[in-house]
């Protein structure tokens, strides 16, 4: 007798009964043509999901098979990114991540529903990953979406995409918010104990030290200058892209020539969705090497969003293939991690990933760019081979969170669900040592567990509804 994943028996088990409910979940296990299926997951899609109160409350602590089924039919958008963001043939708005191709063993057709989580800044934003789609029948062969052309690739962008941000969003972006109650504030050495904090993985405790000895020492250049740098490298690592764009600004208004800021704030610019952005950061940094040719692109309202945005990134691609061509530079790595960004822009995701390859030849404890090929062998469904990138990132450093939630999702699209419950669960043990477990791991590893075979899916289930941690470690380690 075949076995079935946990969430069809329990459909099967426990609402047997003639209702919506169950003719929708017939149409998934047995299959229906494609209209019925639409319609039928379009009926019961949820409603909204953008309260971590609401999508928690107390009618969700207990295994609710309407609300399961809300979980698998509810929205899209899982927010991520570094800068990656897995594409289904409608583009994403972000470089988001998210959810994975799944299979129930004798289906033949392919319908997708994805699960949305809440998309907070006080949560872990799965940056320049994967989109996590899950199935509910086995998906066919996909081709890639790249395909290696010596012409120019068109740019896939969301049709929905904008011109630059109004001065209102632009100030948004350009001012930091510290958190209230910071326990370290007039504390001595709290630079010393930021650095040494983030050496050791502790990335919420670094920020905190930083943003005490911000508020502390607001007229020293070099006490300023080195925390804002650092604070926008934790906030990146930690997924606050938007933090992070504040603190990498701050520090280019206190040293506007240090060039790596320029590709650290364009990486968030893309996390955020902000193309037109990224590539109007990178043309002024790659514009500081064309002496003679130093020009900005000016925003135009008479330009559409879309064919600007191709114009811009194809220029700023050239310049950037012009200096390498020349040679003779003092880190040519920084210019294939630019490309590499460029690319990204453009959905190009092998390309990119091969210029990330480049970069790590140079730097190869550099477990934030092996976090990167990951993702981006992951947008190129390679799937094995991102997970051996991410591998390599943990190696380095096994604090790594996002790395290892990444790691768990490329693991569900290879439909191994019980290493990805693993690692999920430890990147909540991650979490959990330093503040609170985000909202979004919550959720991708009952994604996980719902996709799983495993008989004690139902107790993994209870727990993760309960967010009782500790239960879901003694399963891991006393069944899994």
């Amino acid at each position: 007798m075949d076995q079935k994943p946990f969430f069809e028996a329990l459909l099967e088990d426990d609402c047997a009964q003639d209702n919506p409910l169950v003719d929708l979940s017939k149409n998934i296990v047995e299959g229906s043509n494609e209209g019925d299926f639409e319609s039928g997951v379009h009926h019961f899609s949820a409603t909204d999901a953008a309260s971590e109160d609401v999508l928690y409350d107390d009618s969700l602590q207990t295994t609710i098979m309407s609300e399961l089924m809300d979980e698998l039919d509810a929205v899209r958008n899982f927010t991520s990114p570094w800068f990656e963001d897995f594409q289904t043939e409608r583009l994403s708005k972000k470089w988001t991540e998210e959810f994975c191709d799944s299979d129930t063993h004798e289906q033949n057709r392919e319908s997708e529903i994805a699960t949305e989580t809440v998309n907070s800044t006080n949560e872990m934003r799965l940056e320049f990953d994967q989109k996590l789609q899950i199935d509910e029948t086995p998906a066919p062969e996909k081709p890639g979406f790249l395909q290696e052309n010596t012409s120019v690739s068109p740019i896939k962008v969301d049709e929905t995409a904008t011109a630059f941000p109004t001065k209102t969003l632009r100030e948004f972006f350009e001012t930091y918010r510290f958190q209230k109650n910071n326990p370290h504030l007039k504390k001595m050495d709290a630079i010393k104990e930021a650095k040494q904090s983030f050496d050791a993985g502790l990335i919420l405790t670094a920020i905190l030290y930083l943003e005490a000895a911000l508020q502390e020492n607001q007229n020293d250049y070099e006490v300023d200058f080195f925390s804002w740098l650092l604070l926008g490298q934790c906030q990146a690592e930690n997924g606050n892209d938007i933090q992070a764009i504040a603190a990498f600004k701050a520090a280019l208004k206190l040293n506007p020539h240090l060039k790596e800021v320029h590709l650290w704030l364009a990486g968030s610019y893309i996390n955020e969705g902000m193309q037109l952005e990224a590539t109007e950061v990178l043309d002024e940094w790659i514009s500081k090497y064309l002496i003679g040719s130093c020009f900005l692109f000016q925003s135009s309202t008479s330009v559409n969003p879309l064919e600007e945005l191709r114009i811009r990134a194809q220029k700023v691609e050239d310049k950037i293939k012009f200096m390498l061509a020349k040679g003779a530079m003092e880190d040519e790595a920084l210019f294939h991690d630019a490309l590499s960004l460029v690319y990204n822009i453009k959905h190009e995701y092998d390309k990119a990933a091969i210029e990330v390859q480049l970069v790590l030849r140079k730097y190869p404890k550099d477990y934030v760019r092996w976090n990167r090929l990951g993702a981006l062998l992951a947008n190129g469904e390679h799937f094995e081979e991102a997970v051996a990138a991410y591998f390599e990132a943990l190696e380095v450093r096994p604090s790594y969170v996002r790395a290892r939630c990444n790691m768990g999702i490329s693991q569900m699209k290879l439909h191994d669900y019980n290493q990805a419950i693993r690692d999920f669960i430890l990147a909540a043990q991650l979490q959990y040592s330093c503040g609170p477990v985000a909202t979004s791991v919550w959720t991708l590893l009952r994604a996980a567990i719902m996709r799983s075979y495993h008989p004690y899916a139902q107790n993994l289930l209870t727990a993760v509804n309960k967010r009782d941690l500790k239960t879901c470690i003694k399963l891991m380690n006393g069944v899994l």
